[in-house]
């Protein structure tokens, strides 16, 4: 599988604004488990920075971030 992770990263003031986007390399990606989006929510718990998460076509339901 491949799968690609973009982010774009800016300045806004004091701080920077990230954006990351994730897309699986096949259609629908039923069996990973929610890999790029679990990628994704480690990353940004990790660095331990304040952030929100939002879902900008629809694609994927909101609710809670943690996972096993």
């Amino acid at each position: 599988y491949v799968d690609d992770i973009s982010f774009t990263i800016s300045p806004a003031g004091d701080a920077v604004t990230a954006v990351a986007f994730a897309s699986s390399g096949i259609g629908g990606a039923y069996c990973d488990s929610g890999q790029n989006y679990k990628e994704l929510v480690m990353l940004f718990e990790a660095i331990q920075a304040g952030w929100t998460m939002e879902h900008l076509d629809g694609s994927c339901g909101g609710g809670d971030t943690g996972f096993s």
